[in-house]
């Protein structure tokens, strides 16, 4: 069979098992609809693939039906891949509603410690990794300078309404110095802000996990589902700081 002949030419090219398989599916079920390999029969069959599959599965498809044509010494019949329209947004992140849920939840339940995680996140933008850097003395001077994996310096600037409640919790706390988020044994936290659905309580576990998953967002910035929301007063820090990048700034 036509099928397993193009196996055989699959597994002397070094493969893995996952691919032969895929690739020899698509091929049988190509012989499957159509009897013989022309032109016309390719076309038909990508047609098909369209209007069943989504893109990505019609790419793969045609990868396979692509190898077994450069098997059988008829590249120049291979099938061209179809446009896979990419996403204008992001699926792991929160959206606002959300954000100023959980905002309200820690604050509520007293967990100011949290809420200011939460806080600094939205309004900076940073990563966990950048955030357990920030102290308190930046916050007293209103921005954080890190360097980037590429060693470049990038200025972190607090805005003014974060800037004074972030003060007065340090005032509270009577912290003058250091790290602002320690663990119980006064070292800094880790990067895992699934420990933010510990202020949920039981009832809302899963809320917490999947808020703290979107809040890590697998690496990437902390940003939120709907438009950027510049106020006034946050602008006017940028203005102030002569900041020529913003970004993210909080509602």
């Amino acid at each position: 069979m036509k099928e397993d002949k193009f196996e055989m030419h699959l597994r002397s090219t070094n493969l893995s098992e996952n691919t032969i398989t895929s690739y020899t599916f698509a091929v049988r079920q190509y012989f499957t609809k159509f009897g013989s390999v022309n032109k016309q029969n390719l076309r038909a069959y990508k047609m098909w693939l369209i209007e069943s599959y989504k893109p990505q599965t019609v790419n793969l498809r045609i990868r396979a039906m692509n190898c077994y044509l450069d098997s059988i010494g008829k590249q120049e019949w291979g099938l061209q891949f179809v446009k896979v329209q990419q996403k204008a947004f992001l699926e792991n992140v929160i959206s606002e509603a959300d954000y100023e849920y959980l905002k309200n939840c820690l604050q509520e339940d007293g967990d100011t410690f949290w809420y200011f995680v939460v806080r600094f996140m939205g309004a900076t933008g940073v990563r966990v990794s950048e955030l357990v850097q920030f102290k308190a003395e930046h916050v007293k001077i209103g921005y954080v300078d890190l360097y980037s994996k590429g060693g470049k310096l990038r200025r972190i600037y607090i805005p003014k309404a974060l800037r004074e409640e972030a003060l007065a919790w340090l005032k509270e706390r009577g912290q003058e110095s250091g790290f602002l988020f320690l663990n119980r044994q006064g070292k800094k936290i880790t990067g895992r802000p699934e420990t933010i659905l510990v202020a949920y309580g039981e009832g809302k576990a899963a809320e917490g996990i999947r808020l703290a998953g979107a809040l890590r967002g697998e690496g990437k910035r902390t940003k939120l589902a709907s438009r950027p929301m510049i106020k006034a007063e946050a602008m006017q820090a940028v203005k102030e700081n002569h900041c020529n990048e913003l970004r993210y700034v909080e509602d």
